[in-house]
């Protein structure tokens, strides 16, 4: 008995020591349990920076800080306004990838750098280096960007040289031989290099497309910018980097350096990413393991476990917002490190109530503790109302538009209540374009101000007219056809036709500027925006067609068709290149595709269906998305090939039926149409165009696979009822802004160009002139000061500097002078305004006698521009043959001076001193003149661009 009564008594006191406070290390609970981490005290010592006391950074610094990604830069300094160079940019990156492990090994394996026995390693260096190699492996830098990167100034590479040189000085007395030297300066010469490239600042675009890189961010599709659109400067963005940089911009990592620029090649300091990579944690914490939590906390219990005073535990019982809850234990040798009011401390000013935002790591450390600033209670905010634009559903983070125009993206509390009129709903629930009432509150956590209620409201009624559908207060889409009052667009992604109004207040923009009506073409990609969402009347019409040009017409032969990748690979491919087809440098080649841009015939196809065509061959129109090739639009060779460098003698839209060379040609809506390299609807078709056009011939009869119209529309009517004219005439008379345009001769009339054709016109015309208009004498090569001509009587020749010009006159001498008029008619109602943009005074002796046989009209695409020699070089050259009344191919290329030349550039007149203006890509209509056997001088060159 005895002995099970001292059993009995054994097992309560073994029961009773477990559940003691002194042993209570691991409570009885459910909830996940995190302990301190080692030398937090220390850290918190290391955090406290003295350099940022008031510093509009410090949060997002101190927080970034704390989580290891950015380090001081000594004696407990963090330099928050020093300039970011590439080197630490990508080390930022790097770690946020959480490659430390990586970049440790990466820097272990770096061979040290000993030439000759002289050792020139150092940690810098081999820390530098290693970064670099990482991060070209990860596929954060491209090959490209450090090739660009390592490019020195000559200014640098000057010091650079005397660096080298002083260094290996020393040396040259020494028992090294030639040959050790050379390889000595070699690699001093390498190691500078990069030390000088990497430790460069760093410019905001390249941050931003590492960052979109390293968080694998999906580029933004073309003609998709919205937040691009909003600056001035976007146009300075390279290509390439667009599509990275506004998916950063639209996911709230970063924002302009104004509300209208970015200032893409501005460095960024160590303030600034600090704030980019805070607001980026969501999207680079997963890459370290690291877990988010927000909460409150709901107790505190200390834990007696020893007699010592650091024997003690805090327990710290934190109830989060998503209803799980968790358990830190912080002890002295291992405490939570905590950021309260931006001040670190340890779990010791942890308190009952406080709101947190803490990281823990998936060993079971907890990381870092978050505490509120300022007041635990939220702060009342007032209702923001406006429409919304945009749910990011990873975030909650809203974007609301305001009735001022003003943008704000704030992020929507969990479980917040939404309706929609009265009736309950869902974030997941409210379209884009709706407009809502938002209940705001500022988070005592983040101090920033969070969304506690949506209700919105919509007005349920598609007869409505001018009704807009509520998915969006902006519409994407390519133009099908635009006359200056309205535009028709395929919108996206639906495939709609849609028709929309341009009034007078309609602004237009294309590249971050105002733009004239006419620089809207068919096929571009266009986003309308409305300021009521239930009116067609488009508030602003932006062009976002900087990645939509057909790059590339081809044809080639169906490899095989990547499914998942969503690309066709083709082989054995010929490319239009300069008026004919040329083997393509490649044997195989990737092409991004989507299947509403596939046909077979008039039959759409998908990309699994193309997918059992291999073998086949195709023509296809494609252009370059942002540096990946993607096919614009792709019809299968139904047959034999047949071109055709021809003109549309007859079409029928109704039977679909174009005739040319006397030869009947089906076309479809698999055709693949293209004008002013865009690719457009073949409503674009028209009779007498020149076209270029690949045919299948099979049983059924010829079928037109690809067509290319020829003809520019430079001289034709332009939407807003403006026209640009050339007249050839000799300057009859001026006075008042006006200038008379006379007959060339006796029995010569003055001739305008129409159709390409010189008319003749027998009575006088007259036109107005202005203080713009350029008066370009081709033979001195020198603009006239508009008021020479208009008040010749008022000026001293004396105040005319040139001597030639000054003596020309004097004697009158440009009356009745051959010229070159290039004038911009506009109609209102019955009435037609002829503007004198340009006149070219050309050398008399060209015109002596009425001989204007050698003159003749060209057009192509600018390829280069050489500002030195004042040449610019066009390819994809076409000649206009009077005799038979239509465009013919020219090979190869050719460059022409423009000193003697008026230029326009979208209607605003240029001299030949402002040819770098002009940018490759660019389109070109020339009148030139044959001076000599073997060469031909430009006189009107009209560029559009």
């Amino acid at each position: 008995m005895k002995r099970h009564v001292s059993a009995f008594i054994l097992i309560m006191t073994l029961l009773i020591t477990s559940l003691s406070p002194v042993a209570a290390n691991t409570p009885f609970t459910s909830a996940p349990q995190y302990r301190g981490m080692a030398g937090a005290a220390q850290m918190a010592q290391e955090l406290q920076f003295n350099d940022i006391n008031n510093h509009w950074g410090a949060p997002a610094i101190l927080e970034i800080a704390g989580l290891g990604l950015l380090r001081g830069t000594g004696n407990n300094r963090f330099s928050p306004d020093q300039s970011l160079s590439y080197g630490d940019a990508l080390t930022i990156l790097l770690k946020a990838r959480g490659l430390d492990e990586a970049l440790r090994e990466q820097r272990a394996a770096q061979a040290p750098v000993n030439v000759a026995g002289v050792n020139l390693s150092n940690d810098a260096d081999a820390a530098r280096q290693a970064v670099v190699t990482l991060a070209q492996q990860q596929g954060i830098l491209t090959a490209a960007e450090a090739d660009t990167i390592n490019q020195l100034t000559p200014a640098e590479a000057d010091a650079l040289e005397r660096s080298v040189n002083d260094q290996v000085q020393p040396y040259v007395m020494s028992e090294l031989t030639s040959p050790e030297l050379t390889e000595l300066e070699n690699a001093l010469r390498q190691q500078l290099t990069t030390r000088t490239a990497w430790g460069r600042p760093a410019s905001r675009q390249q941050v931003s497309v590492w960052l979109a890189r390293t968080i694998n961010l999906e580029p933004v599709a073309p003609g998709m910018t919205p937040e691009l659109n909003r600056f001035t400067d976007a146009s300075a963005i390279d290509q390439a980097n667009r599509p990275f940089i506004e998916a950063v911009l639209q996911a709230g990592y970063l924002s302009g350096t104004s509300p209208t620029t970015f200032a893409p090649d501005a460095s960024m300091t160590r303030a600034q990413m600090a704030a980019v990579m805070h607001k980026a944690i969501p999207a680079w914490i997963d890459f370290q393991g690291i877990t988010r939590q927000t909460g409150h906390v709901e107790e505190i219990t200390p834990i007696t476990t020893g007699t010592g005073a650091g024997d003690v535990t805090r327990q710290i019982s934190v109830k989060n917002h998503n209803g799980t809850a968790a358990l830190i234990h912080a002890t002295p040798q291992a405490d939570l490190l905590v950021l309260r009011n931006t001040t670190y401390t340890l779990s010791s000013q942890v308190y009952v109530g406080d709101d947190v935002r803490w990281y823990h790591n998936p060993d079971g450390t907890a990381r870092l503790m978050v505490l509120a600033s300022g007041t635990s209670q939220a702060e009342a905010a007032t209702p923001l109302t406006g429409f919304l634009e945009n749910i990011d559903p990873g975030t909650n983070m809203l974007k609301i538009r305001d009735f001022n125009g003003l943008e704000h993206q704030l992020t929507a509390r969990s479980g917040l209540p939404v309706t929609i009129n009265g009736q309950p709903s869902s974030l997941q629930g409210l379209p884009y374009g709706i407009e809502i009432t938002a209940a705001r509150a500022r988070s005592s956590v983040t101090g920033a101000t969070e969304i506690t209620r949506i209700d919105a409201f919509l007005e349920e009624d598609p007869a409505l007219h001018g009704y807009i559908p509520p998915e969006s207060r902006f519409k994407v889409g390519d133009v099908l056809s635009y006359d200056g009052n309205s535009v028709e667009i395929t919108a996206m992604p639906s495939g709609n036709r849609e028709t929309y109004q341009i009034t007078s207040l309609t602004r237009i923009e294309r590249e971050g500027r105002m733009a004239q009506p006419f620089e809207i073409k068919n096929g571009d990609r266009v986003i309308l925006l409305f300021d009521d969402i239930y009116s067609p009347e488009i508030a602003t019409l932006r062009v976002e067609d900087a990645e939509r040009h057909i790059t590339d017409l081809i044809r080639g032969t169906i490899d095989s068709v990547d499914l998942r990748a969503g690309e066709v690979i083709l082989k054995d491919i010929t490319r239009m290149e300069n008026n004919r087809w040329v083997p393509h440098g490649d044997q195989l080649v990737r092409y991004k595709a989507e299947n509403n841009q596939l046909y077979s015939g008039a039959q759409a196809l998908t990309l699994q269906q193309l997918s059992r065509m291999t073998g086949s061959q195709v023509y296809a129109a494609a252009e370059q998305s942002y540096g990946v090739p993607r096919i614009a639009k792709l019809q299968l060779q139904n047959g034999s090939t047949q071109i055709y460098d021809t003109r549309i003698d007859r079409l029928e839209f109704a039977t679909e039926q174009l005739q040319a060379d006397y030869n009947s040609f089906a076309f479809h809506a698999g055709t693949i149409v293209v004008h002013n390299n865009r690719l457009v609807d073949r409503l674009n078709l028209a009779e007498q165009q020149s076209i270029y056009m690949l045919a299948s011939l099979s049983g059924s009869g010829r079928e037109a696979g690809l067509i290319t119209i020829l003809d520019q529309d430079t001289l034709e009517p332009r939407p807003g009822g403006t026209r640009l004219m050339l007249y050839l005439a000799r300057l009859q008379d001026i006075y008042d802004y006006q200038v008379d345009m006379g007959r060339l001769g006796y029995q010569l009339d003055y001739l305008q160009l129409a159709n390409y054709r010189w008319q003749p016109l027998r009575t006088a015309r007259r036109a107005s002139f202005s203080e713009d208009t350029l008066i370009y004498d081709s033979d001195l090569q020198l603009a006239i000061d508009p008021q020479v001509f208009l008040s010749t009587r008022f000026i001293d020749p004396q105040d005319i500097e040139d001597a030639e010009l000054r003596k020309r006159i004097e004697n009158r001498f440009y009356y009745d002078k051959t010229a070159y008029f290039l004038v911009r008619e506009t109609t209102f109602g019955s009435e037609t305004l002829q503007e004198v943009l340009a006149i070219n005074l050309a050398p008399y002796s060209v015109y002596e006698d009425g001989n204007i046989q050698t003159e003749h009209s060209a057009m192509g695409t600018i390829s280069g521009i050489d500002t030195a020699a004042g040449t610019f070089t066009m390819t994809g050259l076409r000649t206009w043959n009077a005799l038979n009344g239509r465009w013919e191919s020219t090979a190869g290329t050719e460059t022409l001076a423009a000193n003697k030349a008026v230029i326009l550039l979208n209607d605003q007149p240029l001299t030949s001193e402002e040819i770098w203006r002009i940018r490759s890509g660019a389109r070109a209509f020339v009148i030139k003149n044959k001076t000599s056997s073997t060469a031909d001088t430009a006189y009107v060159v009209v560029i559009e661009q």
